[in-house]
This record gives structure tokens, sequence and C-alpha cells, in this order.
């Protein structure tokens, strides 16, 4: 395969560039409009029979081009739009032959089947329509019905992008909109239903919601084209409200994308609802349509044999016969590179058209196997926290082919947050920066951004630097459209991306996009997503606070100091989410009156869906009921959680057995927890010794007390006052960060602990063991402030400030360095 280049004389040559392994772009936007005029230039070659030399591109700025081919001149505007057909139409035109037909027999029948046929999106249809759709065009490549086929295909293709943390669907965009403009300058109907369809999908995947809508609704009834506008609609506005019977009844497409607004706009439990009543099939486009995975073991199993499938399909492998050595043909498959729709073939030099070839499909099948493996890890080390078995998964994952340009952002992804794996951590970012910088067009905001966050997504502490590809992704919504825009101002958070003026353009374009709504709200909030205003999210969004469960709740705690208001925007989601049960129980919790917490939290508890959610929250309920006496529902409840086998469910159970001085059992369930959810650490089983020791000394030592009195108290346990401090501390807690609950206390950054209700805590292993010896909320310190110990006492919720504490002794004798309070 003779893989075209084409000389851009706007490519950024200099020492401080961002360097591709074959190219030099200077953004993002040079990237894209290079990948357009090269799939134009590669096509218009078969159109004339042979190729020519490459085109060149010379820049007049950001958004103005000159492209010369063919002896002619063309100058393009890119201000208008990079993925508007109508931009590249002129350059279309100069490329193909001017004696082109405008039609050819069977073309227009075969686009407007396709229509119907693509109804289909599982990848052995995709294959199947490739194939027809390469076929037509290498019979007939000036047909401008024949590009508008090509061109639904690859739009369905981005469409089912579902590839998560991966996703990147501009490629398939780049050479949809090549077709496109080829088709416009051929003289393709805009009015024929294809080609409205075309255009239809066109503005959905550039984020245009308002035009995609209303090209929408131009489709017609019959139908092909009601189930397509139904699609659609569900895509650009995720209204799932009226459209369950509709796709039940449909095609697979529209079954996947109504699940898919299910699970965006609801969750995941009730479209997964949906997906068994009308059986959909478990495979791989199920999983992820509608987030299959979890709730299928065999996710990544269906990942792997769509990858096969393609290796098969596109001549990688003579056979696949099960055994390990298959793996080496798909590894070969998946490390296709990019590149144009067109190969030569070499003994005969003969020009050939691949739509969604090898080159295309095998970066859409690596990124979705690197999301199938980073969502099985998470399952693994968050959902069920079975923790050995993740990092023996995390072994596998850093064992897969390095060449997978996607591996370095996989491996680095499921790396903890803790400082323990902070070595780690900047090791696998190193790799992701060399690779970033190799193919900057590769990458994606999301990949990007995310090296410098956690998997929870809040930035490191230190920060962690990224290579400088601010610059590439400019302009950050590619021109003229509203593009992937709720996550990528976020992302980048550069230029003007905070503009009133341009974010309510941009909301004009995209009314339904939450995440980008939500952006808008926060900045207008003073840069806040605390006490959301309600009248600024009903202004920005009040359509999706009807059907949304995300927006119904941000309004509703927006309502937070209104009561009334708060429980009645919550229960509208009650009714399909009975999970938002706990969020009543927990405000009412808060703001009283207790009998309202404890009715929601029992709801809650008969009938939310996620249990392990349930068992997680229902601490309040237990102690509620304990206190006032129903002790059996306590116990009912609390035995339910520790039967889930949740951290917090366990903890809840230990607990309840603690206050019932089952000491042994406590003790027990403790060490449960400990084992399954902090292997290595006994937190939760010496925390219940130290209250052990204060109720009941004599099981406290039959039971282990004094083991952990020598392993973390080697002076024993000393009662001090305040009295006993003269010197400056050579041992203690130090506050390494502060907050405004420290400085309540009277306390901030740098001061000392030295005791803790009478006890002296030299570290800060000791200093957790005596805040966990009590469950009251007052706290009785001893700190130097830096010139004399003082004595601070007063109530803080849960004894904890939530802060960062760090030894006040350094040296190597000293255990638990730091610790998060």
């Amino acid at each position: 395969m003779n893989t075209r280049k084409i000389i851009l004389g706007w490519l950024l040559l200099t020492a401080g560039g961002v360097a591709g392994a074959e190219q030099l772009y200077r953004n993002e936007q040079a990237w894209m409009a290079g990948q357009i005029a090269e799939c134009i230039a590669a096509l218009g070659d078969v159109a004339a029979g042979q190729p020519d030399l490459a085109p060149t591109m010379m820049p007049g700025n950001d958004s103005a081009v000159t492209v010369v081919h063919r002896g002619a001149m063309v100058d393009l505007d890119l201000a208008d739009g990079i993925w508007e057909p109508a931009t590249w139409a002129p350059w279309a035109t100069a490329v193909f032959p001017p004696a082109s037909a405008t039609g050819a027999a069977g073309a227009l029948t075969a686009a407007r089947e396709a229509a119907a046929e693509l109804l289909d999106p599982r990848l052995p249809n995709l294959l199947a329509q490739h194939r027809a759709a390469s076929a037509l065009l290498n019979e007939q490549p000036t047909s401008a019905d024949a590009h508008t086929r090509a061109a639904l295909l690859l739009g369905v293709i981005a469409l089912n992008d579902y590839a998560g943390h991966f996703h990147d669907d501009r490629r398939a965009i780049n050479r949809m909109v090549a077709h496109l403009a080829i088709a416009r300058a051929l003289g393709a109907d805009a009015a024929d239903p294809a080609a409205r369809l075309a255009e239809a999908l066109r503005l959905t995947l550039c984020g245009l919601e308002t035009r995609a809508l209303a090209a929408a609704e131009q489709l017609g009834d019959d139908t092909p084209a009601g189930a397509w506008r139904a699609l659609l609609k569900w895509r650009n506005t995720n209204d799932w409200r009226d459209g369950r019977a509709q796709a039940a009844a449909g095609p697979p497409a529209l079954q996947y994308e109504y699940l898919r607004a299910l699970t965006v706009a609801v969750d995941d439990d009730y479209a997964q609802d949906f997906a068994k009543e009308i059986a959909l099939p478990e495979d791989a486009t199920w999983c992820r349509a509608g987030r299959g995975w979890a709730f299928s073991q065999s996710a990544l199993e269906l990942e792997q044999n769509e990858c096969a499938t393609a290796t098969l399909a596109f001549n990688y492998a003579p056979f696949l016969t099960g055994d390990a050595d298959d793996w080496r043909w798909v590894r070969a498959y998946l490390q296709t590179p990019d590149g144009p729709p067109v190969s030569v073939d070499e003994p005969t030099g003969r020009l050939t058209v691949a739509v969604a070839g090898a080159n295309f499909f095998a970066n859409y099948h690596q990124r979705h196997l690197m999301e199938a493996y980073r969502r099985q890890h998470n399952f693994l080390d968050r959902s069920i926290a079975v923790r050995e078995e993740a990092d023996e998964f995390a072994a596998d994952i850093a064992r897969l082919p390095e060449e997978f340009f996607y591996q370095p952002f996989l491996a680095r992804w499921i790396i903890r947050a803790d400082d323990e794996h902070a070595a780690q951590r900047a090791v696998a970012n190193q790799k992701c920066f060399v690779a970033s910088n190799q193919h900057p067009e590769l990458l994606t905001p999301r990949l990007w951004a995310a090296l410098a966050r956690n998997r929870a997504g809040k930035p490191f502490d230190p920060p962690v630097s990224l290579p400088d590809l601010g610059g590439w992704f400019t302009p950050e919504v590619p021109a003229g459209t509203a593009y992937d825009i709720g996550r990528r101002l976020a992302d980048i958070g550069v230029g003007r991306g905070n503009a009133l003026a341009w974010r309510q353009e941009l909301r004009g374009m995209a009314p339904y996009n939450y995440a980008y709504l939500l952006h808008s709200v926060k900045l207008d909030n003073r840069h806040a997503y605390a006490n959301l205003d309600p009248a600024l999210l009903l202004a920005w969004m009040e359509p999706l606070t009807h059907y949304y469960n995300d927006a119904v709740h941000d309004l509703a705690w927006g309502y937070s100091m209104n009561p009334q208001k708060f429980e009645e925007t919550i229960n509208r989601m009650t009714e399909v989410t009975p999970d938002y049960y706990l969020d009543l129980g927990y405000y009412f919790s808060q703001k009283g009156p207790a009998e309202k917490a404890e009715k929601y939290y029992l709801l809650a508890y008969a009938k939310a869906r996620n249990r392990i959610g349930v068992a997680n929250k229902m601490g309040w309920l237990i102690r509620r009921l304990y206190d006032r006496g129903d002790k059996p529902k306590a116990r009912e409840i609390a035995q339910y959680g520790a039967e889930i086998y949740s951290a917090s469910g366990l903890a809840n159970y230990a607990r309840l057995l603690e206050r019932e001085g089952e000491w042994a059992a406590a003790l027990e369930t403790w060490q449960r927890r400990d084992t399954r959810y902090y292997p290595g650490q006994t937190g939760g089983a010496d925390a219940c010794l130290m209250r052990m020791h204060a109720a009941a000394p004599k099981q406290a030592a039959q039971l282990g007390f004094d083991q952990l009195l020598a392993r973390a108290f080697p002076q024993g346990l000393q009662k001090v006052t305040l009295r006993d401090f003269t010197a400056p501390p050579t041992d203690g807690v130090r506050f390494k960060t502060t907050n405004q609950a420290l400085r309540q206390f009277g306390l901030d950054q740098g001061m000392v602990i030295v005791a803790l209700d009478g006890w002296r805590t030299d570290n800060t292993q000791q200093y957790t063991l005596v805040r966990q010896m009590s469950e009251e909320e007052r706290l009785d310190l001893i700190v130097w402030d830096g010139a004399a110990y003082r004595a601070k006492a007063g109530h803080v919720k849960g004894r904890m400030f939530g802060v960062k504490l760090e030894n006040q002794r350094t040296d190597e004798s000293a255990p638990a360095a730091m610790a998060n309070e």
C-alpha cells in the first residue's frame, strides 16, 4: 500500500513545533484541513485515472488557505466551517476532471437503499456497506450519488463511535466532508432523501443541534426516514420521553440510540430495563451504546471478538484458530497507520478506493479496545473493589503492545491517585508526552487534559505539567461548529471559551448540550458548581429540566434553601429513578425534619436500583432507627449492607455491632472490610480496638489491643495536659494545608497537634487512632502555634477538618509520614 503524502506550505517546520512521525502541522485545524484536502485529491486521482503531484496548501491566516493543484489555484475560506461541504466544493471542482458525470446508473438507488440498510450499525453490516460503497466508487468515481453513499457510511460509523475516554470521530467526519464536497461539486441533488440524511448526520456530528433537528424534520415520512428522524432527535436532545414504543419496534440503530439516550439522560438501570424488555442481543454495540459493560462480564471479550472479525475482513490472517497466536494478526491489524482512502496496487499501478478500510477502522477498533480495558479495570478496582484482581488486570494492560498509540494513555489512566504511585505516574506521563508530541493528530483534548488529573477528574497536588499542546487545539472549537463543546472548552481552558457573547452563540447552536450548558451556568455562577442559582439553570437549560436527570438534580440542589421546591423537584425523578430517594433522605437528614429523612431513606432501601449505593448510604437511617428503638429494622438494614459487601455497608454493620457490645463480631467485620477494600492496611480494625479499649479493655486485650499498642504506641498511651509541654515540639502532627473549617476552629496551616482528647499524639498514625477512639464530635486539642502551646476545643463534624496532615518529625523512624484527614 502506497500512502500518499500531502505537502502543506503552512506546516510548522521550526524546532519549536509539534512534531509528528510523518508530518508537521501547526495546529489541529491545519491537520483537519490537510486530511480533507488529501482525501479529495486522492479521490480525484481515481477519477482522473492516475495519481498526480500531491496538492500544496499555503496559508493566508488560520482561517484562509490557497490550494494549488493540477495547474489551478483555489482560495478557501475556512471561517464559515472547516466541516462545511461548501467550504471544500471549489477545491473538489478543481481536482475532479471537468467532464465528470453528475449521475450514474444505479448509484442513486444504491445511496437511497444504503440509508435504510445503515439502520443496522453493527460491524458485519458496516463492513458489508464499506465493500459495497467502495466497489461503487471504484466503478463510478465521478458519481455524486456514489460519494453521498460513502458519506452516509462514514457518518454512521462516526455516530456509533462509543469509545468513551478514547472517543475520536474526527477522521470519520473529515472523510465524510470530503465525499460531501465532491458530491456537491459533481452536482448532487440536495433535495434527494439520501443527501438530506447525509446533511442531517453531518450537522449532528458537528454538534450543531438546532440545524440538525431542522434538517431531520425534512427527511420525510417513509419508514427509513421516520426512523432516522427519531434517531437524530434522540442523539441531539436525549429527550427519551415519547420514544419507547417506536424504538422497541424499530430497527437496530433506533434501539441502540434510544438505549444510549436513556443511559445519558436517565441512568444505566433504566436503560438496561429497556434492553431486557426488547431482548437486545449482548454484543459489542450493545455494550458501547448503553454502557452494557457495567452489566456484562464479557464486554472486553466482545470487543476482542470485533477486532478479530475486522482482522479477518481486512485479510490480515488467512484464518483464526482460537490459539494465542491469533493475537499477532490482530496486533498487526490494530497497528495499521492512518491513511487516505486510496491506495495503489503495486503490480498494476491501479488506484483503488477503500471508503473505510483497514487504515480507517484500525484506529476505531484500537480506541474501543482500550476503552473496554479501561472500563473493566474500573469495574474491578472501583465498582466492586477487588483490588488484587484489578492489579493483576493492570499487569495485563502493561503487557499490551507499546506500539499501540493509546496504550500509554490507558496505562496512565488506571494508575491510582495516591502518593504511593506518584513515581509510576511520572513514568507513564512521560510516555504519554512522547506519544503526544509524535502524533498530536491522534490526541484529543480529553486525553491531553487527563494527564494532569486523577481518575476522579481532579488536578494532582502538586500539579503535573502538560506537554505544550495548548496551542495545538486552536481554535478551541473547530471553525463553524459546536463540536464536542461539552468537554473541549473545559479541557483546553484557553482562548475565548468563557466570553459570554460566544457562549450564548454556542448555546444557540447546541441548546441541548448538558455538559456545555452546565459549564456556562458555573461561569455565570461566579465560577462555582456549588449553590447553583436556579434562575441561571433555568435560563440556560430549562428544556432539559423536564427529562434529563442530571439537569433536574442540579436544579433541585439549586433550591437547597427551599425545602418544598427541593422536594418537589427531586420527586420528578424518583418514579423513573428511585435512587434519588437517597438525595431526599440526605437532604432532610441535614435540614430536618428527621421524620422525612427516615421516610425517604426507607423508600430508597425498598426501591432504589443501585444496591451498592443503598448499602453505602444507610448509616444515618441505621442510627436513627436504633436510637428511636426500632433495633430489629436497624439490624436488618445494617446486615443487608454487610451482605452487599460494600465498604460502607460493612462499616455500618460493624458500628451497629459495636453499639450492641458485640465486639468480637464487630472486629471481624472491620477486618473483612480492611482485607477487601484496603489490602495491607488495618485502619478499621485498629480503630475498633481503640474504641473497644475505651469500652471493654479486658476484651480488647484478648482480641489484639496490646499488639496494636506495641506497634503504634511504643511508649504506651500517654495521658497529658497543657502543662506537660514546654519546649517547641520535635514530634506531633503538622497541618500541611488549611481550609475554612480549620480556621474557624482557631487553627491554621503549619500549627502542630501534640495531643488529642488528653492523649499524646506523636505522629499521624497515633493521631488518627486516638481520633477514632470516640464518635463524639468534640475535639480537645493541644497545639503548638509557632510561639506557644495552646488548648483548643470545639465541635467538628465527623471529627475531621478535611485537610492534609504530616509528621512534625521527618526522620525515617516516624511512621505514616503523610495523611489526608
